[in-house]
């Protein structure tokens, strides 16, 4: 009996052996491919952003809307609470893109990177963390960040540009942003914007104007056709600087030319915001002022004539002149104008009316017509 229950418990104690050994492999063999699913799925999260930020560079989108894209999916992906995207702008970062707060946080953040850029420019970029508190650095402490890390954005060694990433309440012993992947996204992101960029100046020598900066008349007739089709109030109007020819003639042509640029920049400055300049050819200016009836387009237009009328032109001669400049405006739909072609025929006979009458003038297209 005595060696029977032994033999029982000697059974007993092999079974639960094999019993623990098949659990551990079970646990083991679970665990593997546990492993492996997380890995796959890393692999397809991994694949997913990159998929995504360089699909941003074939949307043909702003500059400013692509950061904004680029923030969102950093945010999403990563441990961040706060990123700002930066351009090299010649001389400057300049903030194109943040999640951080108002305008004036992002002119102080763009203070802030400037200054590092210059010790940071040849370096992998710069983390400041601390463990109590916050940072010093301007709006660090009212935003309650206790960790940043600035990037340059480098394609073929040049810096086209850089990020910030700020958190608050971060613990650096869980950071995933030295990690490799890490700087593979942050590579792809240099060279999505390098991309933009190139996209940008393409579109910039496209639509503008090579001597005025201006747009141009074939995105003029883009934004014109635009606006017909939306069926809004807007108003047009023909600008041309009297007597061109004989300044020309006068100062000679490159003095000319300065005058079409300096015009050209007061009227952009007095129509921003509600209104686009257009450079139409020669001497003459298309100005298109959304949302505006024909008289308000009047009383912004006397304005600017006045103001142009004001301008001292000042060559690198040190020889001033003055110019003034007549305009015409028509009105949609009020004018009932069935393309664009008629809506520039009705602001040019306006425009005419104003230089036959004494130039330097505004007339308005439904009191002549």
């Amino acid at each position: 009996m005595k060696y029977a229950m032994l033999f029982i418990l000697l059974i007993v104690i092999i079974i639960v052996a094999i019993y623990q050994l098949f659990i551990y492999k079970l646990k083991k063999d679970y665990n593997l491919k546990l492993l492996r699913l997380e890995s796959k799925l890393a692999d397809v999260k991994s694949t997913n952003i990159l998929r995504e930020l360089l699909e941003i560079s074939y949307e043909k989108e702003s500059i400013g809307k692509a950061s904004k894209k680029i923030i969102y999916i950093l945010l999403n992906n990563f441990d961040i609470n706060f990123c700002t995207v930066f351009l090299n702008t010649g001389n400057k970062l300049t903030a194109c893109a943040s999640n951080a707060g108002s305008k004036d946080i992002m002119k102080e953040l763009g203070d802030y990177v400037n200054n590092l850029s210059e010790t940071v420019m040849g370096v992998g970029g710069k983390k400041l963390y601390t463990e109590c508190g916050t940072l010093s650095y301007n709006t660090a402490a009212d935003r309650d960040i206790n960790f940043s890390f600035f990037i340059p954005l480098k394609v073929n060694g040049n810096m086209i540009g850089a990020l910030l990433i700020e958190n608050v309440n971060y613990d650096d012993r869980n950071n995933d942003m030295g990690v490799e992947f890490f700087k593979v996204v942050i590579d792809t992101i240099s060279i999505t914007l390098q991309n933009l960029i190139y996209y940008d100046k393409i579109v910039h020598m496209a639509t503008r104007d090579a001597l005025t900066k201006m747009y141009n008349r074939r995105q003029m007739e883009k934004v014109l056709t635009e606006y017909m089709a939306e069926e809004k109030v807007f108003s047009v109007a023909m600008m041309d600087i009297d007597h061109f020819k004989k300044f020309n003639d006068t100062y000679g042509h490159a003095f000319g030319d300065l005058v079409l640029i300096e015009v050209s920049k007061f009227m952009k400055k007095q129509v921003t915001g509600y209104g686009e300049v257009f450079r139409y050819g020669g001497e003459e200016f298309l100005i298109c002022f959304n949302n505006l009836n024909s008289e308000q387009a009047f009383e912004k237009l006397d304005n600017i004539r006045k103001g142009i009328e004001a301008l001292t032109i000042t060559n690198e001669n040190n020889v001033s002149s003055h110019v003034t400049a007549s305009f015409g405006i028509a009105e949609y739909p009020k004018n009932k104008a069935k393309d664009t072609t008629i809506l520039k025929e009705f602001a040019d006979q306006a425009l005419y009316y104003s230089k036959e009458h004494g130039r330097n003038q505004v007339t308005i297209y439904n009191d002549i017509s």
